[in-house]
């Protein structure tokens, strides 16, 4: 791997939402989290329903680390458990 290239990762969660959310708060979290991954070249998917999210991020290692302690610390969440992360090309 070259040293200069940045990392590129791939980080997948599942967490529990902790209290119900509404469609608003829905789309609070969409233009939040579009404007920021935007900024920091994170892109993913996020999958909802009434109770749990889960959701794939990839973007080079350190904004990513950022993104996901910030979600960690998003007490929309509970119970957050990592499925898989790592490296991509």
């Amino acid at each position: 791997m070259d040293a200069s290239k940045p990392r590129l990762c791939r980080l997948i969660y599942f967490s529990s939402v902790s209290s119900h959310l509404q469609e608003s708060d829905l789309d609070d979290i969409l233009a939040e989290s579009i404007k920021r991954n935007e900024r920091d070249g994170i892109t993913g998917l996020l999958a909802y329903d009434q109770f749990n999210f889960m959701q794939v991020l990839e973007g080079e290692e350190e904004p990513l680390k950022f993104t996901f302690e910030k979600i960690c610390c998003d007490k929309r969440h509970k119970n957050i458990l990592i499925l898989n992360e790592g490296s991509i090309d």
